[in-house]
């Protein structure tokens, strides 16, 4: 089950017995990473560096294994393998014990218990929801940063945790919400909860989505979408130069539990980046191109097949697993009057743009067809530019002056 705690009680295990072990690695948001291109090869450096306390280059990730099974297998080491949800994900990172030394232990976290079976070893624990106790603690904590609620707020507080039914995720984003709110605003808050069905725990967790600034919620909406994993001073540079205010928008959003930040990247739960995508398919269910973000290739396909009602695409971001041709009417980008941000990988196409929105601030797109960018692209106004193994073979014809952030 998605936000039952699982992801925070692997990590305060972590935290008290590492020392009992000669090397040790936390390797989070396994299901994202291996989503995304070269995730396992990266992986395998970081639990090959983490370990060994030296820098560990893997060229691929077949090799990877061997360099792992090579290099540790007279280490006692420790390794969190953070939401694994396929056992291929394993075969990479640590597919046997006997990879590893004596007294060894991988710890993993799956809401899919056949990922954890084929080893007489393994030790399955299931974690269940809070007690009404813990739970009351937990969300005290957050909603007024001590272990008991307020005496004037203790039964709208059993009444607000009543609707979390024990998952620890809704206890933190719900009470995080409603910190330092009044009386008249808890009770609308739970008002909106009681026309919430029973199990529908992402519509509570809608409610302090709503309570956001707008400009926050693009921020949230940006992230739920396709920056999730990125640095945050790169998320916070791309999305200032939209005057987003991300310096202030990002800390809202922690403090919202809304998102968390570990080694610099910022990630969300599953189960909010759902709602974030979710919220934004809704804007227009029938029509992709009059949504403001778009992320797979059917929904970019169709928003592509005419010229009309492109003006509220805000942001494209297509990363293909692998090569796909296609055959798009690149004159309907003239029409994204709005586009911010625009990243497409692995697309192969016979002919690149004839304009691009002057509101743009991130182009990405690998294999580009044509020999130069549009002319009227801003490009003094770009915070990122990568055109790898593109055919351009000058940025644009004529002459420009600009200024360009580099990375």
């Amino acid at each position: 089950m998605g936000g039952i705690g699982k992801t925070t009680v692997a990590r305060v295990l972590y935290d008290r017995i590492r020392w009992q072990f000669e090397g040790s690695c936390f390797l989070a948001n396994v299901r994202e990473v291996f989503a995304e291109k070269d995730g396992p090869r990266r992986f395998q450096e970081q639990l090959l560096s983490e370990i060994l306390m030296e820098r560990a280059s893997v060229w691929d990730s077949y090799r990877g294994i061997e360099m792992i099974k090579r290099r540790l297998q007279l280490k006692k080491i420790l390794l969190i393998l953070d939401d694994v949800d396929d056992k291929k994900q394993l075969e990479f990172l640590a597919a046997d014990p006997g990879w590893f030394g004596p007294g060894s232990r991988i710890i993993i976290t799956s809401r899919d218990t056949n990922v954890l079976t084929g080893n007489d070893d393994t030790k399955i624990y299931e974690a269940e929801k809070l007690n009404d106790d813990d739970a009351l603690m937990l969300f005290s904590q957050k909603a007024f940063k001590n272990d008991q609620p307020a005496e004037d707020f203790v039964e709208l507080s059993k009444q607000v945790v009543g609707y979390a039914n024990g998952l620890p995720l809704a206890i933190e984003v719900i009470g995080s919400f409603l910190y330092a709110r009044s009386i008249p605003e808890w009770r609308g808050a739970i008002n909106r909860m009681n026309e919430i069905p029973d199990g529908k725990i992402i519509d509570v967790l809608r409610i302090s989505f709503d309570g956001l600034h707008e400009s926050d919620k693009k921020i949230f909406l940006d992230i739920a979408c396709f920056l999730m994993g990125f640095k945050i001073d790169r998320i916070t540079r791309i999305l200032e130069s939209r005057g987003f205010h991300a310096g202030i928008g990002i800390p809202v959003l922690i403090e919202r539990s809304l998102i968390s930040v570990s080694r610099d990247q910022v990630w969300m739960h599953n189960l909010l980046q759902i709602m974030g995508k979710e919220i934004v398919r809704c804007e227009s269910p029938e029509e992709p191109g009059r949504r403001s973000r778009l992320w797979t290739y059917e929904d970019v396909c169709l928003a592509l097949m005419d010229n009309t009602g492109k003006e509220k695409i805000e942001a494209i971001f297509l990363d293909m697993p692998g090569i796909k041709e296609a055959q798009w009417n690149m004159k309907a980008f003239s029409k994204m009057t709005k586009l911010r941000l625009l990243k497409i990988n692995n697309v192969q196409l016979s002919e690149g743009l004839e304009d691009l929105s002057n509101k743009l601030r991130f182009l990405e797109w690998h294999s580009y067809p044509s020999k130069s960018l549009p002319a009227g692209l801003q490009v003094d106004e770009l915070v990122e530019l990568h055109m790898a193994n593109s055919s351009i073979e000058q940025l644009w014809y004529g002459c420009k002056e600009f200024r360009i952030s580099r990375t």
